[in-house]
Parts: C-alpha cells; structure tokens; sequence
C-alpha cells in the first residue's frame, strides 16, 4: 500500500516539475492528493491510513501558513498572502520577484 502512495505522489510532483518548473504548486497539488490517492490504494485498514495522510497534508499545509514573511509587503491583503502561502509556499506569486526581494530591512531589524 504505502509503495503505491509513493509512487502515485512522487509521479505528480516529478511530472508537475517537468512540465511547469514550479515546484512548490506542485508540492501542494501532491500535498492535496495523498489522502484521495491512500483512498484509492488501500483495501484495508482504511481509517488508519486515511488518518496518517490526512495528518501529514494538515501539518504540511500548517507549516505554509506559518512560514517567514516578506517584510515589506504593506499592500497587499492579508486573504491573498495566505493563498499564495498554502498554494506557492510563498508571499509573492512570482517565483522570480520572490527570490530577488529585498531583504535587507529584515536583517536590519534584527540588529
């Protein structure tokens, strides 16, 4: 059973990957998909299986929410940083714009 979870949720991430470059959406499609694709996979022991996945796609998701933040990010809502954050694992949708933020205020603040 657990080979096949594996396997089901490695496939979408690699193929997502190859396809879009975006590894964080698919990351989170992975994410959404291990409880259907435990579903799909086991025949016994249901509630147990179903139970460990749903709990690992809630810490993950959970983990997302919480992350680090941009420092300047005044305009934009607050809705919108925590769907970027579930969905793209960060507050900006543009992978690019996100890895060449200025951070520097951030250092700053800690001094």
């Amino acid at each position: 059973m657990w080979p096949h979870i594996l396997l089901g949720t490695l496939f979408i991430g690699i193929m997502g990957r190859i396809v879009t470059k975006d590894n964080a959406f698919w990351a989170f499609v992975t994410i959404i998909m291990l409880p259907i694709i435990t579903l799909a996979t086991t025949s016994q022991s249901i509630e147990h299986s179903l139970i460990i996945s749903l709990g690992i796609t809630c810490l993950l998701i959970a983990k997302r929410i919480t992350s680090n933040s941009h420092p300047n990010l005044e305009n934009n809502k607050y809705r919108e940083i925590l769907i970027y954050r579930i969905i793209w694992d960060r507050d900006l949708k543009d992978h690019k714009q996100w890895i060449n933020r200025n951070i520097s205020s951030k250092s700053s603040m800690k001094n």
